[in-house]
């Protein structure tokens, strides 16, 4: 498996995919400035979730992959960082969908299959009985 947290990785995978020659190739590929990809390469800034978000299609990731990476990079909690970086590599292994129908995140039978109605989703609401 691939360790998306690697910026200057990731780039180069980009270039070597879609043979592109130059990182100046590479920016106008992205729609981004040479001076930002530059940014991304020498680790003064992460990449933003708009790009992420581009770089996941392109190379056909899961969505939320990179951003989930890159929010790893930024977070200055080791405990945050490790939660977000486990939960990126799990979801480009493609195990968290297992891992959201086993925490019950699935959609309800009724909200699945396009029935109209109440769903119960087992929550309960004080009612307030007035004076």
């Amino acid at each position: 498996m691939n360790d998306y947290s690697d910026i200057s990785a990731i780039l180069d995978e980009l270039k070597s995919r879609y043979d592109i020659p130059s990182d100046n190739k590479l920016s106008k590929f992205l729609d981004i400035s040479r001076t930002r990809l530059s940014n991304y390469r020498c680790g003064t800034y992460t990449i933003d979730d708009d790009v992420a978000a581009k770089i996941d299609k392109l190379l056909e990731l899961p969505e939320g992959v990179i951003a989930l990476e890159m929010h790893a990079k930024r977070s200055k909690c080791p405990a945050v960082s490790a939660t977000f970086h486990e939960i990126a590599q799990r979801l480009a292994a493609g195990s968290l969908c297992l891992m959201l129908m086993v925490g019950g995140f699935a959609p309800k039978v009724a909200q699945a299959s396009g029935q109209i109605g109440p769903v119960n989703n087992n929550i309960h609401y004080a009612h307030y009985i007035g004076s």
